[in-house]
């Protein structure tokens, strides 16, 4: 989700500043984040037909409409994620 403009344009604003009531919906259907629009589903489908295709998979199997930009190229070992484990009560 860290380079997907459609969910950045969906829960943040011109001044990236996040977007409470669109957050509050996912309180109710995580759906709202995970499925793309029409547009951006067949345009991912067509990237993953490439991928296919070219049995190209040195790059991982997830389609990307454009380059990623936002991603970490490399982790040192060790390093720390700042994931938190959340245990279920």
């Amino acid at each position: 989700f860290r380079d997907n403009r459609e969910v950045m344009e969906r829960f943040f604003d011109e001044n990236e500043t996040l977007q409470e009531d669109e957050v509050t919906k996912l309180h109710h259907d995580i759906a709202y984040l995970l499925y793309p629009s029409i547009t951006r589903a067949l345009a991912l489908n067509k990237a993953y037909k490439v991928i296919v295709d070219e049995q190209s998979f040195i790059y991982g199997r997830e389609a990307h409409i454009k380059p990623v930009q936002n991603i970490h190229k490399s982790v040192e070992i060790g390093e720390a994620t700042e994931v938190e484990m959340v245990m279920k009560q």
